[in-house]
């Protein structure tokens, strides 16, 4: 399973690869104030985006992944929940389709992490209904030229529809899974396919736009990953990692 460095074309695996890829982009950020710390986010043209965290002393501490793509989500918040072991980690649960269920905040949930968490938390308690833009992180991906390709590969009797979302880490199905994760199974339609080239490495990934049930959402993956081929009307499916920054706060106060 490649790490989410390795889907934005970062092949990092060792402890000090990401001291030296954190340093690095620590000098080319923005700097972000925040109540217990910095966010110094590095926004590439070609689309990555590393989020690297240092405490007030100016130690780094932190560096998470997100891409700069195109979807929109609209969410309703539930819940922020700040990392036990570090205080600018967080994620945060919300639920789609807000308005098509009257008993519950929305058609289902999920969990993404926030790669400016501490900056934007207490703004999603007064202000509970955003649009986000997520990225879903390949763990696993497959691609399908079309919708009977993908039907046709699924076994008898589970069949899911094209725009289908699971909140797989939030199912809690296994007895040795203790916390809920930031990880979704879900399918859609390729709206838009690239093959990106990072500029500081050199190495390929895909960038896919697709449309799930419920919204859009930006995939990213190491090509090594990816079984078939992404093209545009295609359909993906797959396990992700999903990451999520606030476009716009609805009904603000």
């Amino acid at each position: 399973m490649a790490n989410h460095f390795t889907d934005i074309g970062f092949p990092v695996t060792k402890p000090d690869e990401f001291v030296e890829l954190a340093i690095t982009f620590s000098k080319m950020g923005k700097v972000h104030h925040a109540d217990k710390g910095l966010y110094i986010i590095y926004e590439d043209e070609s689309g990555f985006v590393l989020s690297v965290q240092s405490d007030h002393s100016h130690q780094l501490i932190g560096l998470n992944p997100h891409f700069k793509g195109q979807s929109v989500f609209r969410l309703r918040v539930s819940n922020t929940y700040p990392a036990d072991n570090h205080s600018l980690d967080g994620s945060v649960k919300a639920w789609a389709l807000p308005e098509e269920n009257q008993e519950l905040p929305g058609a289902y949930p999920m969990l993404f992490e926030m790669p400016d968490f501490a900056l934007m938390s207490d703004k999603l308690i007064s202000n509970p209904e955003v649009y986000v833009q997520l990225v879903g992180f390949a763990h696993q991906v497959t691609c399908y030229a079309s919708e009977k390709d993908f039907y046709d590969d699924q076994p008898p009797g589970a069949k899911r529809a094209v725009e289908s979302f699971i909140p797989s880490g939030l199912l809690m199905i296994d007895e040795h899974i203790t916390e809920e994760t930031a990880e979704a199974v879900f399918s859609g339609w390729i709206k838009t396919c690239k093959m990106k080239i990072n500029p500081f490495t050199g190495q390929a990934y895909w960038h896919l736009c697709i449309s799930t049930y419920g919204g859009e959402i930006d995939v990213v993956a190491d090509p090594d990953l990816v079984q078939g081929v992404p093209k545009t009307g295609g359909v993906v499916n797959g396990l992700f990692w999903l990451s999520g920054r606030v476009l716009m706060e609805i009904n603000q106060n």
